[in-house]
């Protein structure tokens, strides 16, 4: 049933092939092929959404170099694609027949084309491929009122056994490039393929027809060719293999002795995975085609080409009227004139191919001006702001500068799909999709940038004391949010303000530490997270106690510090580990003081012999000084002394008529260390 539905598909019986095609895609081994062979019946019967469907399937189960891929993009452009702008006029000729007419080229006032008619002329032999007779080529004359009268074969030189046609001339008329059939019935293998043969127009007789040899194409079909307004090169079509898809357009320039060079692929921009045929050239720098593998609205779809030097820079498809749903192709267009006739097999036509006339009233547009309006929130325009236009890959293609109108211009040559990105300085980066087929000659593109929040961190650090400012106060300020660290110090008032970077928003929390150190003074450090619940300053007063606390001869560092009961194991002077943690604050302020000189005294309460405490504490005392002094610059800045219970601070003494009756809270608060400042 597969080859039946391929059979009927191609014999254009598009009912039948929606039948047949139904069927397979409805078996258990349907694949991925049928389900894009299934898409194209259904699109040429202009049921898009059930085509949609079945593309869909095709593009999930074929592989990612599939055809299905560029068939599928037809339908992100089909409302475009099928608009009728009014940029066609288009008649069918008179002259068409049921059969195939097709594939028009007009030399002065005659029109010639390749057709499958029989009628009144002589028994032809009939092809197995459609049962029809086999192409011939035809002609007419053109008439005063444009139309085409006297159809008759072209003469015998030109027909071969099998099919002839299209044909192809050059600019001056007097040289031609026929496709035929080959009809050497010795190579089986050969037999009907397409070749091209050529014909030079001398003292007013067409020479015979001779085959047109083109290097590494001996054993592929090559057909359908169109020579350049200059004669040099020619465009021709060709099923050889390591191509794009099907059929591929080539391109041939010719040598220094007049003979054709090598053949070169036209490349990917036109050829796709499908097949391309009926390459025309026009003027300079256009090449019409026809593609089913492209992005189109029916069977085979017209294509133009912007060529560059020689370059393809730009593929369009023609849209609407030009295009059906059916199969559209064979344009040629008079030199110097948008008219001229293409062939199609739309409804309504008299048979299977016909030739219309066309008169194209506007050029086709390649290069779209796009025009891009770059705003704040409340409407007004930026000015001098950066705009990057970049690729569907992400790939930066251009990048252009905003105006004094907040505008910025560019042309759709190099892109149809793109994301702009706009960016100003204090403002988000706006970011738009934009597809430049989704405007005829003209589009507008709207970039709103939301201005970014602004917070600034404010404090002020103060005397404990006094309450006054400290001016030259190193404060180190970290950020969480942002992982960035910054280091100021404060004015004369005691003052610092730092401004947050890398666009926190209202409503957002951030985790923040900060560090103030002084000479002369205590360190203070802490981390907390602050909510910016308004845009402005931030007042870290509201979240920290910002006074320094000076360092004076006669007080207890530790206390200042909140240095907590240094431990010992019971009858040692070890340094544990929960001890070594409070000292380390001593460590700290002693190395951010550096002329700081401290007597670490240790005390016991009154419970044991006063020798034994006097000598224990001494152990302590040392213990822990030596702790201090192998982590600080200048070790004789701090010593240690026992007290043993020589200083208790209450009236727990254990000697004496009556014996102590302290509790245990009252014996701990003589059980101390204490570390004096001596000397600043």
């Amino acid at each position: 049933m597969r080859k039946m539905a391929f059979c009927q598909q191609f014999l254009e019986n598009i009912p039948l092939a929606d039948t047949l095609w139904r069927k397979v895609c409805a078996s258990s081994d349907a694949n991925g092929e049928d389900y894009y062979q299934y898409a194209q019946v259904l699109k040429m019967s202009g049921r898009w959404e059930e085509s949609e469907k079945f593309l869909k399937k095709a593009q999930s189960t074929l592989n990612e170099e599939a055809k299905a891929n560029k068939s599928f993009q037809a339908y992100e452009e089909l409302k475009n694609l099928q608009k009728d702008n009014g940029q066609y006029v288009i008649n069918a000729l008179t002259i068409n027949t049921a059969d195939q007419d097709f594939a028009p080229y007009l030399l002065d006032s005659t029109l010639m084309f390749s057709s499958s008619r029989d009628g009144v002329f002589p028994l032809r032999n009939k092809w197995n491929g459609n049962g029809k007779p086999f192409l011939d080529l035809f002609e007419g004359k053109i008439n005063r009122q444009d139309q085409v009268e006297t159809v008759k074969r072209r003469t015998k030189t030109w027909r071969g056994k099998f099919h002839d046609g299209p044909v192809a001339f050059n600019s001056k008329g007097d040289y031609a490039v026929v496709t035929r059939n080959n009809g050497n019935r010795k190579n089986k293998e050969l037999l009907g393929q397409l070749e091209l043969f050529d014909t030079r127009l001398m003292e007013g007789v067409w020479s015979d027809l001779k085959k047109v040899e083109l290097k590494g194409f001996e054993e592929c079909s090559v057909g359908h060719a169109s020579i350049s307004k200059d004669g040099n090169t020619m465009y021709f079509v060709s099923d050889k293999k390591g191509g794009a898809g099907g059929t591929d357009v080539y391109r041939v320039t010719k040598s220094a002795d007049g003979s054709w060079g090598l053949p070169e692929n036209m490349g990917t921009s036109i050829n796709s995975e499908g097949n391309e045929l009926f390459p025309f050239a026009y003027q300079d720098d256009l090449l019409l085609f026809s593609s089913n593998g492209l992005p189109g609205i029916g069977g085979l779809d017209i294509f133009v080409a912007k060529l560059d030097n020689g370059k393809v820079r730009k593929v369009i498809n023609a849209g609407a009227s030009l295009n059906s749903n059916g199969d559209d192709f064979s344009i040629f267009l008079k030199s110097n004139e948008m008219k001229g006739y293409f062939s199609s097999n739309r409804s309504g036509g008299r048979g299977s191919d016909d030739i219309y006339k066309v008169t194209v009233l506007t050029p086709w547009v390649f290069d779209k001006a796009i025009n891009i309006l770059v705003k704040n929130t409340k409407g007004e325009p930026l000015v001098n702001a950066e705009v990057l236009v970049r690729n569907e890959k992400g790939e930066v293609i251009e990048t252009l500068k905003t105006d004094n109108k907040g505008e910025a211009h560019t042309l759709s040559t190099h892109w149809e799909l793109s994301q702009l990105e706009c960016n100003f300085p204090e403002y988000e980066s706006a970011v738009k999709s934009f597809d430049a087929r989704s405007v005829d000659n003209e589009g507008w593109v709207e970039l709103v940038a939301e201005r970014i929040p602004r917070f600034k961190i404010v404090g002020n650090v103060l005397d404990l004391k006094s309450s006054k400012g400290l001016e030259q106060v190193k404060v180190d300020f970290e950020n969480k949010y942002s992982n960035n660290r910054s280091l100021l110090y404060t004015d004369q008032n005691g003052q610092f303000g730092l401004d947050v970077e890398k666009g926190p928003r209202i409503g957002d929390k951030i985790k923040v530490s900060i560090s103030c150190t002084k000479k002369g003074y205590l360190p203070l450090e802490e981390t907390f997270t602050v909510s910016l619940d308004k845009e402005g300053e931030v007042n870290i007063n509201s979240f920290m106690d910002l006074r320094l606390e000076k360092i004076e001869v006669g007080k207890d560092l530790g206390k200042m510090l909140d240095v907590k009961p240094i431990y010992f194991d019971l009858g040692k002077s070890d340094i544990r580990p929960d001890a070594a943690a409070e000292l380390d604050k001593i460590v700290a302020a002693m190395n951010e003081n550096p002329t700081i000189e401290i007597e670490l005294g240790s005390h016991t309460d009154c419970r044991g012999s006063k020798a034994s405490n006097a000598k224990l504490s001494d152990a302590r005392a040392k213990a822990s000084a030596e702790y201090v002094q192998s982590r600080i610059t200048n070790p004789k800045r701090i010593f240690g002394k026992g007290y043993g219970e020589s200083k208790l601070v209450n009236g727990c003494a254990c000697e004496g008529k009556k014996p102590s009756t302290c509790t245990e809270e009252e014996h701990q608060a003589n059980r101390r260390t204490e570390f004096k400042i001596i000397k600043i």
